[in-house]
């Protein structure tokens, strides 16, 4: 595989576990064809908790996949990328899940969102009457 050379030379950095919601971690990813599911799709290669590492070991990836290409081993769509996870953010996208499940089945939300926090990048709007005005006629 293309990704073991680079490998080797960066067996001694800090890798952490991806799924340890617990700290920052920087996530390379690999954009390649997976054979068990029959499709292209990102697959984590490493997790690291310092930007640098991260980018020593994205810098040897690359370097590799630029020799793999020009040797024709290596498919033309194939590209690394990263990602930063902060503390929490598997929490955080498991509960705007939970909340869009919610919604889909009719489910009453209101106490779910008090005991929730949500991802930055969910918006719950809410469109009611104020019914306790006087003001209202049916």
């Amino acid at each position: 595989m293309a990704c073991l050379a680079a490998q080797a030379d960066t067996d001694l950095m800090a890798r952490v576990d991806p799924a340890d919601d617990s700290i920052r971690r920087y996530i390379l990813r690999r954009y390649a064809y997976d054979p068990r599911r029959r499709e292209r799709r990102h697959q984590i290669v490493a997790a690291f908790d310092s930007e640098a590492e991260f980018e020593a070991h994205f810098r040897e990836a690359h370097a590799q996949l630029v020799q793999d290409r020009a040797a024709g081993t290596a498919d033309p769509d194939e590209h690394y990328s990263g990602v930063v996870q902060d503390p929490g953010y598997q929490r955080l996208q498991q509960n705007g899940r939970l909340v869009r499940k919610a919604i889909a089945r009719g489910v009453n939300i209101d106490t779910l969102l008090d005991d929730l926090e949500l991802p930055s990048n969910v918006g719950i709007i809410r469109a009611g009457r104020d019914t306790s005005s006087a003001d209202i006629r049916p």
